[in-house]
């Protein structure tokens, strides 16, 4: 009984290792989008600096 017990918890472990990498996943691709977003305003600005 003890060596299930020991096998649910190492599940539980991995899932927990699991989900904390698809949290970082999702943190790495939100300061993607958003370091991508403020590099497309910089070119913008640039464009309207030359135009002027």
């Amino acid at each position: 009984m003890s060596n299930l017990k020991e096998i649910i918890e190492e599940l539980e472990e991995e899932k927990a290792k699991k989900v904390e990498l698809m949290n970082q996943l999702e943190e790495s691709k939100t300061k993607k989008f958003h370091e991508g977003e403020y590099n497309g305003l910089a070119v913008a600005i640039k464009k309207l600096e030359k135009s002027l």
